[in-house]
């Protein structure tokens, strides 16, 4: 299972973003682009992480290619 294929699976429920890479996962239930925010300020290395989010956009894609991810994959585009 590839790491993107990993994040959709493991996004139910209250889970509003799932990173995923190799065996480490990230999750958040926060709304909006408020998840990303936070890792940006703590210094959290994303770099090659996939991402399965609820809702994406411009923002939000904007902060994930910052942090250096590699794909994301979304229930809704805006």
């Amino acid at each position: 299972m590839t790491d993107i294929e990993r994040a959709k699976a493991l996004l139910a429920g209250e889970k509003s973003l799932v990173l995923c890479k190799g065996e480490k996962t990230i999750e958040s239930t926060k709304r909006g682009v408020a998840p990303m925010v936070d890792f940006l300020r703590e210094g959290v290395d994303l770099t090659g992480f996939s991402a399965a989010d609820r809702v994406v956009g411009k923002a939000a894609a904007m902060l994930f290619v910052k942090a250096g991810g590699v794909e994301v994959d979304a229930e809704v585009l805006s």
